[in-house]
Parts: structure tokens; sequence; C-alpha cells
């Protein structure tokens, strides 16, 4: 670590503002460790598996019940569900909220703080057809995109069953470690978070795909008939799958993509500290409404082979550059997503630069109304106009972060972000702990509540 960004972090650390280590004992279940035994039936497009979650508590005072995310019943309804479990030991099914994406389990015995238990679930979820992130198009891989059942979080304000965001994300989750296997057809192969550790012959027509990610918020995954090209940088190999048709186009576009890929995680190691990971999984999706979509150690991407060309190629690269920022800006510092989604995509947007955005010096949310707060939640994104979010939290977030790094000078705002993602790496950031880092870094004569008021960034 340069020295200049040591001494910031020391003097974030001493004053208290960023002790991700004290701020993650007051959250939990920790410490989890999932264990899952899946197999992919690409006849009728349903996951199914058995899931071994060991957690220990975390908290002062006993523990009594955990609660469970689905998020795949976020695109359906209690009525129709697209996830169905059955808890097999550990604990019983105890009630739903959230419109069926939580399920609260009441644990076979009171758990002491610093004692650890374990749950067992088997679970079925049927993919829908679609072009997003979780759905199956034709022509296109199977999406998993927050498929597997996941601890919901608890810390100071309570337990956290947001609901389901039909814009952005709503995901809120703790590093655990993964270990995965999972059952496919044979000429089928998948990517996802973590790296693959084994492929094994179970049969004439299945294979057994082994997967593990030590350090990650949750396990995603995408399966297809794949063409896989890779390229190595610092150690990380960055791995692009797609199920493009042969051609000259294809063969340019991963190249391209492979090369823009390793662009991005050379300069974002350099700016934010080292990735961490051993792999980086890139999927192209014929179709993700223009778009893309970031998980841990994994990026869904839209392309195809008319990517490559010169016009299309611009916007597919700063998609890329963006969802591979999110890495560090949700995968390694981790925040309510739903919540604070500004804390992941406004950093994101800044540290891509994407989308382009026009910034008004000294107001980022120049030309929206005085309901906009850069720190508005999905709640309030969903039920307004989508360019509220897109514009307005994407640009104008990286524009409030533009002004904030006009403040502090170029030099001293890009080490205040890699001392920032060295305190938070692997925890959780919040918009009150960056306030108060930030007034702990501040130059002499920078007024931080004046960019607060500017930046419309209310600390709860």
């Amino acid at each position: 670590m340069p020295r200049r960004v040591a001494g910031v972090l020391a003097a974030l650390v001493a004053l208290g503002f960023v002790s991700a280590a004290n701020a993650e004992a007051a959250r939990g279940p920790g410490h989890a460790r999932y264990d899952l035994a899946l197999r992919w039936h690409s006849s009728h497009d349903v996951l199914d598996g058995v899931e071994h979650v060991g957690f220990e508590n975390t908290h002062p005072g006993k523990l009594r019940s955990v609660w469970l995310r689905l998020w795949a019943n976020g695109v359906a309804s209690c009525a129709h569900p697209r996830i169905t479990l059955k808890v097999l030991s550990g604990g019983r099914a105890a009630g739903w909220a959230a419109d069926c994406t939580a399920l609260k389990l009441r644990l076979g015995h009171d758990l002491a703080t610093g004692r650890r238990a374990a749950i067992r679930l088997r679970f079925s979820v049927r993919v829908p057809g679609g072009n997003g992130s979780f759905g199956h198009l034709s022509g296109g891989p199977a999406l998993l995109g927050n498929a597997i059942p996941i601890l919901a979080v608890t810390d100071a304000a309570g337990t956290h069953l947001e609901p389901y965001s039909t814009l952005g994300e709503a995901a809120y989750s703790l590093t655990s470690s993964w270990h995965v296997r999972l059952d496919v057809r044979r000429g089928l192969s998948a990517a996802t978070t973590g790296v693959q550790t084994g492929s094994s012959a179970l049969s004439s027509t299945t294979r057994r795909l082994k997967f593990q990610a030590p350090r990650a918020r949750d396990f995603e995954l995408a399966i297809g008939h794949f063409h896989k090209q890779a390229t190595t940088v610092h150690g990380v190999r960055i791995r692009f799958s797609d199920m493009l048709s042969g051609g000259a186009a294809s063969t340019r576009l991963r190249g391209d993509v492979l090369a823009a890929a390793r662009s991005d995680v050379l300069g974002y190691e350099q700016r934010f500290g080292t990735y961490g990971a051993p792999d980086l999984d890139i999927v192209q999706t014929p179709s993700l409404d223009g778009e893309g979509m970031e998980y841990p150690e994994l990026v869904f991407v839209e392309m195809t082979p008319s990517s490559a060309d010169s016009g299309s190629w611009l916007h597919t690269r700063a998609l890329l550059a963006h969802e591979i920022a999110h890495q560090w800006f949700y995968g390694i510092v981790g925040n309510n997503q739903w919540r604070e989604p500004w804390l992941d995509e406004s950093f994101a947007t800044l540290a891509s630069g994407f989308p382009a955005h026009h910034c008004t010096s000294g107001d980022p949310l120049a030309g929206y109304p005085s309901s906009v707060r850069l720190t508005s939640n999905m709640g309030f994104f969903d039920a307004h106009p989508s360019g509220w979010y897109y514009s307005g939290l994407y640009g104008g977030g990286a524009c409030a972060l533009r002004d904030l790094r006009a403040g502090f000078g170029t030099q001293p705002f890009n080490d205040f972000l890699r001392a920032w993602v060295a305190a938070h790496r692997y925890g959780v950031a919040t918009t009150a702990a960056l306030v108060a880092a930030i007034r702990a870094a501040a130059p002499s004569g920078f007024d931080v509540d004046g960019w607060l008021r500017d930046s419309r960034i209310d600390v709860r």
C-alpha cells in the first residue's frame, strides 16, 4: 500500500470511522458457510438441490430465529412461487414476509453468542423465460441471479426484510464461504462466482462440476453451451463465456471483451486495491434489456456479434467497465442495496465513467425535484420515473463524487477512495460511515456540510 494511502487509512481507523471489523461484529448471522448440492434440469428449466448453511451467532444475546431471503419469488407471487423450500433439519418454518421473498426459521434451540448452528434445506427453483438476470431466453444461457436461498442480515437497525425491487437491486448479504457441486447434462458448462475446482462424469449423460468461493456475498451462476476464452492479469483469470455463433465478428468480439476487461481490472486495482479473487467471469447474454448485471466475481452483459462494431462497441465497452467496477463497489465494499443504492451505483459510475452524464458543478441533481435525494431508497425510485433512478442516482451520484474530488484534489481523493476500500474490504459500508470518513479526511477549508447539502445526501 502506498505510504500516503496507508496514512489516510491509519488516520481514519484511529478516529474510529472506518473499522470494518468492529462494524461487522454488529451484523449477523455471521461467518456463514454454504454447502450446496445442485442439479440443473435443462429440459424444464429447474434448479433444485440441498443446501447446508452453517453460521455463528455474532450478536449479543441468544439467537432464536433466522430469516432466509428467497429472491426468486420477487418475480412471482405467494400463490405461484418460483422457489419452493422444505426445512430438513436445524429448525422449522415459522412464517413468510416481504411477499414471500423472506422465510423465518425457528432454530431447533436458542443459540448463545459465539456459538454455531446449521440448517439444512431442500429447494427447487423454476426459472422463468425471459431476458432478465433471472431467466432463460431461447438461444441464450440460463441466468440464475439470486436463485440460491441466503441468510438475511440483522444489524443495529433490525432484521432486513426489504421488498424486491423491480428497477434496481435489493440484496444485502455478508461475505461467506461457498462450496458448491452442480450436476448438469453433458455438453453444458457453468460460469459462476468463485473458481471451478473439479469436473467428473457421473454417467453417460451427466457431469458433476465443483466450485468454491471462500469470500463472496452470494453465489450466482449461468448455465449454457458456452464457448470459453480467458486471459490473465495480475494473477486474476478473466474468463468470457458466450453462446455466439462462429465467424469473424464473434472472434473479434471475444478478443475485444477480454482486452477491455483486462484493462478494467488492471486500472481498478491501481486505483482501489487488489481484486482479491482468482477468477472473474463475464457472461454474454443475447438480451438483457440493453443492460448488464453485476454479482460477486461474475457479471452478465448483453452482447451480440454486432457489439464489436464501432458504434455498438462504445456502449458495450462502457457497460462492461461499469459492471466490473461493481466488483469493488458491492462485491468488495458491500452495502444494503435497497436502503442505500447510491453507495454502489454512484461509485461504480464514477469509477467507470458510465453512463455518461452532464454535471452541473455544485448541483449534482440539477433539474430534478427536491424530493429526489441521492440517499433515497429503492422504494422511492421504484415508485417514480426510471430516469430519476438511472440519471439521478447513477449520474447525479457520480457528479456529487466528482465535486468531492474537486474539493479534495485529485490525488488526495484517490488516496481516500483506496483507503475506504481497504478499510471496508469484505465488510459493509453505510452513508453515515462514509460521511464520517469524509469529515476525517477532508482538507482544511473544504465545506463538508455544504457538499452534503448540495449533493442532497441525508445522514440518518
